[in-house]
């Protein structure tokens, strides 16, 4: 039974995604996108440091500071989490049916576009709610995009229900 499974892999018979496999095609785009996002923001956040006056006002350079640290933190999670998406995807792809595949990784794309764009106007907004604080960013976002919608994203960037 096994030397079937490998042989019918080995001449191009591909089989269907498991919905792990489905569920990691569909964050990787995501998780591409936030770490895209993430690395933007420390640099512009770097470059903003760089630029500072050295007798700048103390708690903007802090607030910069701390700024910059969150970038990075977010950063590095967001790649920990591509990795370990990618790590557990990459091996599989040549079994599998790419059409399924690549249908998941468009849904993810889309969701990574409608995120952007969510997150930009509620950040255009952010005096109105309050979003310039980085405590209150995260949750402004999340009403900007919808609590479905940032459940998923969430499942993506903790992927503990990877083997």
């Amino acid at each position: 039974m096994l030397l079937l499974a490998s042989s019918s892999a080995a001449f191009g018979q591909q089989r269907a995604p498991t919905d792990l496999e489905l569920h990691a095609a569909y964050c990787i785009p995501l998780m591409q996108k936030a770490v895209q996002t993430f690395a933007t923001a420390r640099e512009t956040l770097k470059q903003q440091a760089g630029a500072a006056a050295p007798g700048a006002n103390p708690e903007s350079a802090t607030a910069l500071r701390a700024a910059l640290a969150e970038a990075e933190r977010s950063l590095a999670e967001r790649q920990a989490a591509l990795d370990r998406l990618q790590r557990y995807l990459t091996p599989r792809i040549a079994s599998l049916d790419p059409a399924a595949l690549q249908a998941a990784m468009h849904g993810g794309e889309g969701d990574a576009r409608y995120i952007a764009q969510q997150a930009a106007q509620c950040m255009d907004r952010k005096n109105e709610r309050n979003c310039l604080q980085a405590a209150d960013a995260a949750s402004c976002v999340k009403q900007c995009v919808g609590l479905e919608l940032s459940a998923r994203l969430e499942q993506c960037r903790q992927p503990s229900w990877l083997p």
